[in-house]
C-alpha cells in the first residue's frame, strides 16, 4: 500500500513474531526498510485514512518497545527524528535479546558490529541495563492505565506522549512537532467518534507483571486505537508493519 506522504510501501508481516522479527531487523540493517514506531504508525494511519483505511483499521506491532519492573515502566524509542531510521543502541540490543532469550538460532540476523553477549546484556530481566537517551522511565502509579481515555486525558497522558515523541517528554533528537502529536490524537478521536461513536479511546494496556521487553502493539480504531504492551514475542498473532526505503 502507498503512503501518501512519502510514497513508501507498508507491508504487513502476519504470524509468529519470533519468525518475522529476525528477517525484518536483518532487512533494516541492510538499509532496505524499517519497522515503524508507534508514533509513525499512528500518523501514517491518520494521514492516509481516505485512500488506505486498512492502516488505521488494522492492528500492528510497532518498533517502540516496553519493559517493566514493579511500578516502573521503560519506553524504548527505536530511532530518532533525523530521517535515517537507524536503530538506537538500546532498541537494537533489546530486539536481539528479544529473539535470543528464547534460545532460538537465527543465522540470518545481522547486528551492527557488536560482540556483546546478548544474554549478558539483558540477561534475566536486567531492567537496570536499559539506559540511554532513547530510554524513558515512568511510574505506573502516575499514569491512567488500562481504561479508555478522553481526548483531554490522551493529550495529558505521559506514557502516550512519550511514545508519540512530544517535545516536552523526550529528548530533542526524538521529538516530533507538537502539532503532529496533536494531529495524531485529535485525528484518532475524530475518526473514532465519526465511525464508531467512541468518546473514549487510546487505552494504554499494561500488566502487573515484570517484563524484559515487549513490542507496543497499536490496535485498530474499531477497537479503540489502544496501545497494548502485553504482546509476546513468541505469540502466533503478530502483525509487524514494514516500510521499504
Amino acid at each position: 500500500m502507498k503512503n501518501a506522504d512519502s510514497e513508501k510501501i507498508v507491508e504487513p508481516y502476519k504470524g509468529r513474531r519470533m519468525y518475522h522479527a529476525p528477517k525484518l531487523i536483518g532487512l533494516w540493517h541492510k538499509n532496505q526498510g524499517y519497522i515503524p514506531s508507534e508514533g509513525d504508525l499512528r500518523l501514517m494511519g491518520i494521514r492516509n485514512y481516505e485512500k488506505h483505511p486498512e492502516i488505521l483499521e488494522s492492528y500492528w506491532d510497532s518498533s517502540t518497545l516496553y519493559a517493566a519492573e514493579g511500578d516502573k515502566i521503560k519506553v524504548i524509542l527505536p530511532y530518532d527524528n533525523s530521517g535515517d531510521k537507524e536503530l538506537t543502541y538500546t532498541a537494537e540490543k533489546s530486539f536481539a535479546d528479544y529473539i535470543d532469550i528464547k534460545r532460538l538460532s537465527y543465522p540470518g540476523l545481522i547486528l551492527s558490529g557488536s560482540n556483546i553477549n546478548l544474554i549478558d546484556f539483558l540477561g534475566n530481566s536486567e531492567f537496570g541495563l536499559l539506559e540511554g537517551r532513547e530510554v524513558y522511565t515512568l511510574k505506573k502509579s502516575d499514569l491512567l492505565l488500562n481504561e479508555g481515555l478522553t481526548e483531554k486525558q490522551a493529550m495529558e497522558n505521559s506514557l502516550l506522549l512519550t511514545k508519540l515523541g512530544h517535545p516536552n517528554h523526550v529528548n530533542s533528537e526524538f521529538a516530533r512537532p507538537i502539532e503532529e502529536v496533536e494531529e495524531i490524537i485529535s485525528g484518532t478521536f475524530k475518526l473514532g467518534k465519526d465511525l464508531y461513536g467512541r468518546d473514549k479511546m487510546m487505552e494504554q494496556l499494561v500488566s502487573d507483571w515484570n517484563s524484559v521487553l515487549n513490542t507496543w502493539c497499536v490496535n485498530g480504531i474499531g477497537a479503540g486505537a489502544s496501545s497494548n504492551a502485553n504482546t509476546d514475542i513468541d505469540g502466533d498473532y503478530g502483525r509487524f508493519a514494514f516500510v521499504k526505503f
